[in-house]
């Protein structure tokens, strides 16, 4: 890998349509640089990471690589996987260590042609594919992915056929494996458990190559970001803050109340001399008026002097008509833009009974995994936490509370009055192949109106609204899901790993509904600072299918 891979974006701009994304993008990602790029859903950050790794050529502006021979890594923590694909091919592919050996079997051949250039291009080749340690390639895969705790991966297993905790953790090596020079991480903590958290920030910390990096992951965020580039979903141009993550909070807040602060004393002054103009231009024309039409008045030099007196007021009140095109021109302070937010609060239901949920000896089976035995009840307004690693059984246990599971042996029981509004981790709330409006209405019991209203409120217009919830991007998805429990009551709330491509602000407005929602929840995440924030009475843990509370 070039120890001195730079890649540099010169007013690169990029538009869907007749819709610009990213406008006038310049920034340069050297040695060293951490840059955490934010900014809403929707604001193009992830057209962002695509530009800047060759997936799409700016409209206008450049994208160069320094030096040309720099190669450049786009990896999503969600698995790209193909038809087809093992474990050993994904991993080779998504690594780049597929590209570094083409290129050298490439070079090898243009080498025994005798092409034009070959010697150079052969020694290039030979170089990283040493650097890469290509021949031990397979054996340190097998050793990465029993660091992330899938011991004994078989290597030709299908990736379709990997449980969702096996794919993040194999997401997790190919990521630790990467010999990009540059890499570009597109939420890479994303369904990540904490030791999984802990092993990718030791990575980025440790690591000297340039990178970018899309989250939402705020703990993530403070703790490996050298600088900030924050995407604005007004304008959709960039600006980069060298500092962390939470300096530039810090910068943003104190930039936005002093925008506010300037804007408040504009409009203030402005309203100021607009008043004080009408009032003189009133007392100038009632007073000349008044002065001319006096009959009372012999003496011609006091009603000359009152005339003058109301003609100086009119001259006051053009300095002040002057005065107030001067603010206009050059003090004129523009309205701070008000972006889009999410206003989420969940309806609730009328209260369950004291029981909710309750397991006893239960036992579930699925493959090689076995959850149980379990002794759990869940109470009417207990707030739990569950945490615990990638394939522990939190989703599985979940589901047997909620008796969407058979169990191999042992009873479950939901409690009588409970109603339940679940967000799974694949957001499968709405059919596909139907209208979202449509189906919004159907599933919330709304009008059409209303279920448009609705999804207004979510942020989503006519162009989605009439798309299938699979269409829509995983952002938009958890958003629709929020906006179901916001219209349906509920007194149970089950989510899990809520924060899944939710943005800063819409992860904030989730804690502040959470903050006041009157009844039960069972929350599953890996979200740090949600943990920290959510008001708990009781927290389970999950370790290879048994249950510890704590």
């Amino acid at each position: 890998m070039s120890a001195s891979a730079q890649l540099v974006a010169s007013n690169a701009s990029f538009s869907y349509g007749p819709r610009v994304v990213i406008r006038d993008a310049s920034v340069t990602l050297a040695p060293g640089d951490r840059l955490g790029v934010v900014g809403p859903n929707g604001t193009g950050k992830t057209t962002f990471l695509r530009l800047l790794a060759g997936q799409l050529v700016p409209e206008t502006g450049t994208i160069a690589r320094q030096p040309a021979t720099t190669t450049v890594g786009l990896v999503r923590q969600q698995l790209q996987d193909k038809s087809g694909d093992t474990v050993l091919s994904y991993a080779t592919r998504t690594t780049g260590i597929g590209e570094i050996e083409a290129e050298f079997e490439n070079a090898v051949g243009a080498l025994a042609a005798a092409t034009v250039g070959s010697d150079e291009r052969y020694d290039r080749a030979l170089q990283r594919y040493v650097d890469a340690d290509v021949a031990s390639f397979q054996d340190r895969l097998q050793r990465t992915l029993s660091y992330v705790g899938l011991n004994d991966m078989d290597l030709e297993a299908k990736t379709w056929s990997l449980s969702g905790g096996e794919r993040t953790k194999l997401g997790l090596a190919a990521l630790l494996l990467a010999q990009f020079d540059v890499l570009l991480l597109d939420e890479p903590t994303n369904d990540l458990d904490l030791r999984g958290l802990d092993l990718l920030e030791e990575l980025i910390e440790t690591d000297d190559r340039p990178m970018a990096i899309v989250s939402h992951d705020r703990v993530f965020l403070e703790r490996v970001v050298t600088a900030v580039y924050a995407i604005d979903d007004h304008d959709h141009t960039g600006l980069r803050f060298n500092g962390g993550f939470a300096a530039w909070q810090e910068q943003r807040d104190i930039t936005r109340r002093h925008h506010e602060e300037d804007y408040a004393a504009y409009v203030t002054k402005r309203a100021d001399l607009t008043e004080r103009a009408r009032v003189q231009q009133q007392w100038s024309a009632q007073g000349v008026r008044k002065a001319k039409n006096d009959k009372s008045e012999a003496d011609k030099f006091i009603l000359a002097h009152r005339i003058a007196t109301s003609e100086k007021v009119a001259s006051k009140a053009k300095q002040t008509e002057k005065a107030l095109e001067r603010l206009e021109r050059r003090g004129r302070v523009e309205a701070p833009w008000q972006p889009w937010e999410l206003r989420l609060s969940f309806a609730a239901a009328d209260r369950s009974g004291a029981e909710v949920a309750s397991l006893f000896g239960a036992i579930v089976d699925r493959g090689s995994f076995r959850l149980g035995p379990i002794d759990a009840s869940v109470a009417a307004r207990d707030r739990i936490v569950i945490t615990g690693d990638n394939g522990s059984g939190k989703t599985t246990l979940l589901n047997a509370l909620l008796g969407e599971v058979p169990l191999s042996s042992g009873t479950h029981r939901l409690g009588p009055g409970v109603r339940v509004a679940l967000m799974r981790q694949q957001r499968e709330l709405l059919p596909a192949g139907v209208a979202l409006s449509r189906a919004f209405a159907d599933e919330a019991g709304l009008d059409d109106h209303e279920a448009r209203s609705q999804l207004a409120k979510l942020g989503l217009g006519s162009e989605q609204i009439e798309r299938s919830m699979v269409e829509l991007s995983p952002g938009e998805q958890t958003r629709v899901a929020l906006g179901l429990f916001a219209a349906k009551g509920s007194n149970l709330l089950v989510l899990d790993e809520p924060t899944n491509h939710l943005d800063l602000s819409a992860i904030e407005q989730l804690e502040a509904a959470l903050a006041v929602f009157p009844h039960t929840v069972l929350l599953v995440t890996h979200d740090r600072r949600l943990l920290e924030s959510v008001d708990v009475t009781r927290r389970w843990h999950m370790h290879a299918g048994r249950l510890d509370e704590r």
